[in-house]
């Protein structure tokens, strides 16, 4: 499957024509290409398409496997309305499943399988192991309205609901197996509504081969029943908002398409891959670091196959239409977060690629989730250097976006020299302060071990904000970055 002729828009056409070759020209083997807005390394597509005949199955048939569900199930049948199931409506993880008063609260679920076949086991069931119901919502997205078969299998008894209409509905008992139920249903354009209701008489207890794990899953094919849905994508949270998820959206700082100091050119490139069995739907949006509005500076949604990788060679600028447009924050939704920040499925490397002395150099962007700040008080970073050869700055980011003014209390101490200065700086949304020993009045001091003790109080939108210190010798090294510090440890401010 060509990845040009499946996402290529109307607008990425007229965006590639200013990058491609004249007619007739050949095209280098590992020139980037345009697809969909995004540029696509042809190593990369060349690498996933080798390996479509050895992944596994789950990949080629595209079962649904990103779920919310409760932690635990609960005692029920599967008459029994526990959550006001026709009513359902789009949730997002740790929150409630349902608007009913007392609905569970749902969390993302990677309970399954490369097969497919999400699991259940004794650990799910209440205390006593029998009559044990639990949910699971989500939503996908599909290309096109389109006729389709829904594919399911499931131990004992299951309902499915799509867009609020009852489907599939298998009473107790049954065993597992694939596709043993081959439903017609029709997907809309865009987003649809999942709802799964399993229902187990017995489950548990451990060691009971018949009942310690239960399975069931679900897919789509074309009204063949041969034919897999390849056009259907899942997704982490993807249609909340980033101040209702924290499990679908990471945020990473240091995003640049700017010039810099002693004529340095900061550029940012972004590596995403799909680590996932199953079609993946992601966006990707830019906040510049004037913005106060909250509105992104540039967005793109990203539709990738199992284990694709697209690389932006300048992301800020493919983000925005706009060269040398400054720098700012990205916000990626639709993974797990734990993905993005633990396992490298997501990086952003922000590097001069400008003439200063020493050449080409740069680092690497840590990603975060909403709770990696801290919503008020204080944060400390260690470590920080000034003189002829180091200059220091700190970003101030919030997470999620927060258009809110912020007032920091800056204190810089100098173990070496024993000074210390204090100084009150007001910023908005995500900014950057630039040589911060010069900014409190300390710019002729020359350490490797200062400490920044920064105090703030809480803004009204209640994000997390979170400082980090990026330290550049404007020659030949890589920017190091500094993170918070512990807690509790003294300086001459506490």
């Amino acid at each position: 499957m060509n990845l040009r002729s499946r996402h290529l828009t109307v607008a990425a056409a007229l965006f590639a024509v200013a990058l491609c070759n004249p007619a007739g020209a050949e095209v280098p083997a590992d020139t980037p290409y345009v697809d969909g807005g995004r540029i696509v390394r042809p190593e990369a597509e060349a690498t996933h398409h080798q390996s479509e005949g050895k992944v596994f199955d789950s990949s080629a048939k595209n079962f649904i496997t990103r779920w919310l569900t409760p932690s635990y199930g609960v005692n029920g049948t599967l008459d029994e309305d526990l959550i006001g199931e026709a009513t359902v409506s789009p949730s997002c993880a740790a929150q409630p499943i349902s608007g009913n008063a007392g609905s569970p609260i749902a969390y993302s679920s990677g309970a399954a399988y490369s097969d497919g076949r999400v699991y259940l086991n004794y650990y799910d069931a209440p205390a006593d192991n029998t009559d044990v119901v639990q949910y699971f919502l989500t939503q996908v997205e599909s290309a096109t309205a389109r006729n389709v078969m829904m594919l399911v299998g499931a131990d004992d008894g299951i309902r499915v609901w799509l867009n609020g209409d009852e489907v599939l509905r298998q009473d107790a008992p049954a065993a597992y197996a694939e596709g043993s139920h081959q439903v017609p249903v029709s997907l809309q354009q865009g987003w649809n509504l999942l709802l799964v209701k399993v229902y187990y008489p017995q489950l548990g207890p451990r060691d009971d081969p018949d009942h310690e794990y239960k399975y069931w899953s679900l897919r789509f094919a074309e009204t063949d029943d041969a034919t897999p849905v390849l056009d259907v994508y899942q997704t982490v949270d993807g249609w909340c908002s980033p101040a209702d998820s924290y499990y679908g959206w990471t945020w990473a700082p240091g995003a640049a398409d700017a010039g810099g100091a002693l004529g340095s050119q900061w550029q940012s490139e972004l590596r995403v891959t799909n680590p996932y069995y199953h079609n993946l739907y992601l966006t990707l949006r830019y906040f510049s670091n004037s913005n106060t509005s909250g509105v992104p500076d540039g967005e793109h949604i990203l539709r990738l196959d199992p284990f694709e990788s697209v690389m932006y060679d300048n992301l800020v600028r493919e983000l925005t239409g706009v060269a040398d447009s400054g720098s700012g924050m990205i916000a990626l939704s639709g993974m797990y977060y734990y993905d993005v920040f633990k396992y490298d499925t997501a990086r952003l490397v922000t590097s001069n690629v400008g003439g200063s002395e020493g050449g080409a150099f740069g680092t690497q962007m840590p990603f975060d989730y909403r709770y990696g700040g801290t919503t008020c008080c204080s944060q400390t970073l260690f470590g920080l250097k000034n003189g002829p050869g180091h200059r220091t700055n700190v970003l101030v980011m919030p997470t999620p976006f927060a258009a809110d003014e912020i007032v920091l209390t800056v204190s810089l101490w100098d173990p070496e020299s024993g000074r210390t200065a204090t100084e009150e700086i007001t910023g908005r949304g995500s900014f950057q302060i630039n040589d911060i020993f010069g900014r409190v009045g300390m710019g002729g001091v020359q350490t490797s071990t200062a400490v920044a003790y920064i105090r703030y109080s809480s803004t009204s939108s209640g994000a997390y904000w979170r400082m980090m210190a990026s330290i550049n010798d404007n020659a030949t090294s890589d920017p190091t970055l500094v993170t918070r510090g512990p807690n509790g440890i003294p300086t001459p401010f506490q």
